[in-house]
């Protein structure tokens, strides 16, 4: 074969490999972050198989491969927030191997912005779903194992607080073939 007889197949493999990548890890958040309206279009999963934790780092700027692999071994995005604005959520899933959303619990989500050092008194909160109201898991389906999948809608606001907190996360994402070495203890 000659040079451009072969640039068409490797250009079609690339591009149906983009898409398959693409399709794994869908992902939007929204809302507000200490009275900032935010839209996050990027975003890693970690996986914590010692007690079945999940956490999501959602961005506003293309997360490396370097970043990737740190977080989904630690769990943690912190060390990555300068110059972006970001929304992580750590949580348990419950349910077992069968996920619902009536049975996750202890969602701790916590808010970094680009720009604004100060979001106010408070940018992270430990919430219930089962008794609180400020947080609702709508929908959380999938299979809690490495390499398995995650999909769901988690929206709540922040009752009272001024300057305004409020989310809606959507996800659908492929989880880590590795677990990582710490994570939301459930």
């Amino acid at each position: 074969m000659t040079g451009s007889s072969l640039r068409w197949p490797v250009f079609l493999a690339l591009v149906a490999a983009s898409a398959a990548v693409s399709a794994q890890n869908n992902r939007i958040a929204t809302g507000q972050m200490g009275g900032h309206a935010f839209s996050l279009s990027y975003c890693e999963v970690a996986y914590y198989e010692g007690s079945q934790g999940i956490t999501i780092w959602f961005s506003s700027t293309p997360i490396t491969s370097e970043e990737r692999d740190f977080f989904q071994t630690s769990s943690s995005a912190d060390r990555f927030r300068k110059g972006r604005s970001m929304v992580q959520v750590g949580f348990c899933p419950g349910g077992g191997a069968v996920l619902s959303p009536k049975a996750a619990k202890s969602v701790e989500i916590g808010f970094k912005h680009a720009t604004v050092l100060s979001l106010g008194p408070q940018d992270q909160w430990v919430l219930e779903p089962v008794s609180d109201k400020q947080i609702k898991i709508e929908s959380l389906t999938g299979e809690l194992k490495r390499g398995g999948t995650l999909s769901g809608k988690i929206t709540g606001a922040v009752a009272g607080q001024k300057p305004a907190f409020s989310w809606d996360l959507q996800f659908d994402l492929a989880l880590p073939q590795r677990a990582a070495g710490a994570g939301p203890g459930c």
